[in-house]
């Protein structure tokens, strides 16, 4: 799967994107994430969403100051990224 760019050539990959968009705007539970990506179980999933979440929030942090988003602002960040695919 080819990653889909978003600003500042950050990429987030096709199945990060889907995996935020099943778990966030689906409101889906890992397992059912995992099952509709087709992934052996819920463990897999979460790893994926928090491997997701954790580039976003690195790429939209400076020198581990916060510019776009409190560290603490996951709903925000969340939101961000769901706008943007």
């Amino acid at each position: 799967e080819s990653p889909i760019n978003i600003p500042d050539n950050q990429a987030l990959t096709f199945k990060q994107k889907k995996a935020l968009l099943l778990f966030y705007e689906e409101e889906l539970s890992y397992r059912e994430v995992a099952e509709v990506m087709g992934l052996d179980n819920a463990k897999q999933a979460r790893k994926l969403i928090y491997r997701a979440l954790n580039s976003a929030r690195k790429k939209y942090t400076e020198n581990g100051e916060n510019w776009l988003f409190p560290s603490n602002d996951l709903l925000g960040l969340v939101t961000f990224l769901l706008i943007l695919i």
